[in-house]
């Protein structure tokens, strides 16, 4: 279970993340196709702003989970590898 929900954790941040970073790209690459009463540089700030956060939440379960969730995969990577 702790497995999982690492695993779903990190998942949610990598894609929060990669909207972050398309949403980012969109507006410094393609600006005609955003609306013209948008604050462009607001935006790019709020979107930077979300990608750092998943990344260090990325990093802060790493740290302090990660060790943990590394050793849950290779004990169960070596049951199944185990015959019986």
């Amino acid at each position: 279970m702790k497995l999982n929900l690492y695993l779903a954790t990190v998942n949610n941040y990598r894609s929060r993340a990669q909207e972050a970073l398309t949403a980012i790209e969109i507006i410094l690459n393609n600006p005609q196709s955003m609306s013209s009463d948008m604050d462009y540089v607001d935006n790019v700030q709020k979107w930077t702003t979300i990608l750092v956060e998943c990344e260090r939440g990325i990093e802060v379960l790493h740290k302090y989970f990660g060790a943990q969730v590394e050793a849950t995969q290779n004990a169960g990577q070596r049951k199944t590898d185990d015959p019986e």
